[in-house]
This record gives C-alpha cells, sequence and structure tokens, in this order.
C-alpha cells in the first residue's frame, strides 16, 4: 500500500512538473513572438527614411557639407556650411555657462 501511495506521489508531481514546463513552453513562444514584433517595429522607426520624414516634420533640412571635431586633439575636419534658405541659430555660451538665445554674450 505504501508502494501505491508513493507511486501516486511521483506520477502527481511528474504530472504537475510537465504542466508547469508546458504552461512555461507556451509563454516563452509568446515572448518570443513579441520579441520580434517589437524589433520589427523598432527597424522600420530607425530606419533612415523614418528619421527623414520625422526630421522634416520638424523643419529640419539637410546640411550640404559637415565637419567633425575629433575629441582626442580638437582637430576639425571639413568645413561645415549653412543649408539653403534655413533659420540659423547662434548660441553662444558666456561665462555663466547658461546659452544666449540672441547669440551676444552678455557682458559682466
Amino acid at each position: 500500500m505504501a508502494a501505491v501511495s508513493v507511486v501516486l506521489v511521483l506520477n502527481t508531481h511528474r504530472a504537475e512538473g510537465s504542466y508547469v514546463l508546458g504552461r512555461l513552453a507556451a509563454e516563452q513562444t509568446a515572448l518570443h513572438d513579441e520579441k520580434v514584433t517589437l524589433q520589427a517595429e523598432l527597424d522600420r522607426l530607425e530606419s533612415p527614411e523614418t528619421l527623414a520624414k520625422a526630421a522634416r516634420k520638424l523643419g529640419m533640412v539637410p546640411a550640404p557639407s559637415t565637419a567633425t571635431l575629433r575629441l582626442s586633439d580638437g582637430a576639425i575636419t571639413g568645413v561645415a556650411s549653412m543649408s539653403d534658405g534655413g533659420r540659423t541659430i547662434t548660441v553662444d555660451l558666456p561665462a555663466t555657462g547658461v546659452a544666449d538665445p540672441a547669440g551676444t554674450a552678455a557682458s559682466d
């Protein structure tokens, strides 16, 4: 009788483990599907076409040429030029470290 009880308990635990394993496998599949869907959406949003469209909505225009700053020695490479007919903004950071939207530093 004790052996039958032990077998019954072992079978019950095995069936419970099998049920949990099946539930977790289904959850893993659902999470994988969600990950694939989200990655596809992220890839679409990060695409150059989508970013360019969002930039145009903000009134941004492509730069005709760019310049870069090499941080190791501060060298500037390339020549930056203004975009055609666009509004320009000059930012000057006076000793206070606060941007002056007019482009002129306030005298102390």
